[in-house]
């Protein structure tokens, strides 16, 4: 089946949504799809849940992914046997992160460089020819934020994967030990980021805890706004 689906995702490059679930994928299957989809920059939907044959060996071949593939923005996990542990990593690749003031000017030629050789291609591809390789780099801003003495500042930050919208790993063996680095990606995310992790190990009040992130994150953003 591998060979399929991977000759699928690598020829037909208007493919935007695939559905592998209850496939009978085994991780020897999803390490050639993680392959193709770290170049593919069309699809935007994957689903892999209920593959139970696969190991936390796919679910970490997927968080690789997450640092090269800038055009996933749904991801569906669910019921894999997933522990915390084995998604963090995802939730990793995702969001804001400070960035170096130094190394500020620099990527900044980077980028500029970079959106020159995306406009380029669009004249070649209107020609039909040969587009140029585009450099994967992932954009930064200087955002304003609340120290802990509630001032605001100013620093610069790096956004990776701003396309990602929703992460599906409900009905797997997530415990409450991931609470930290779930509330940090969503500290990281702006609003329409998503989490279903229903029907997990989740105790009511880590559920609890987590509902009022959100609640505290929307208010502030509102805050923000309003200001």
């Amino acid at each position: 089946m591998s060979d399929f689906v991977f000759a699928r995702i690598d020829s037909c490059k208007k493919l935007q949504v695939l559905f592998l679930r209850s496939s009978g994928l085994t991780d020897a299957d999803m390490s050639q799809i993680c392959v193709s989809l770290k170049t593919n920059s069309s699809i935007k939907v994957l689903d892999i849940s209920s593959n139970r044959e696969l190991t936390v060996e796919s679910a970490y071949g997927l968080c690789d992914v997450m640092t090269a593939n800038r055009a996933l923005e749904y991801l569906g996990m669910s019921k894999l046997n997933l522990a915390g542990e084995n998604v963090v990593p995802i939730f990793e690749g995702i969001g804001r992160f400070p960035f170096p003031a130094e190394d500020v000017e620099n990527q900044l030629a980077e980028l500029k460089k970079r959106d020159a050789i995306i406009e380029k291609n669009k004249k070649l591809k209107a020609s039909k020819k040969a587009e140029e390789p585009v450099p994967q780099l992932d954009n930064i801003e200087q955002i304003t934020k609340k120290n802990e003495e509630g001032e605001e500042v100013q620093e610069w930050v790096t956004i990776k994967n701003p396309q990602f919208k929703h992460l599906n790993i409900c009905m797997n063996n997530i415990e409450d030990d991931v609470v930290e680095a779930l509330q940090a990606v969503l500290d990281r995310t702006t609003d329409d980021f998503g989490v279903t992790i229903s029907s997990n190990k989740l105790s009511e009040p880590v559920i609890e805890e987590l509902h009022q992130k959100i609640r505290d994150l929307h208010k502030q953003n509102v805050e923000i706004l309003v200001k």
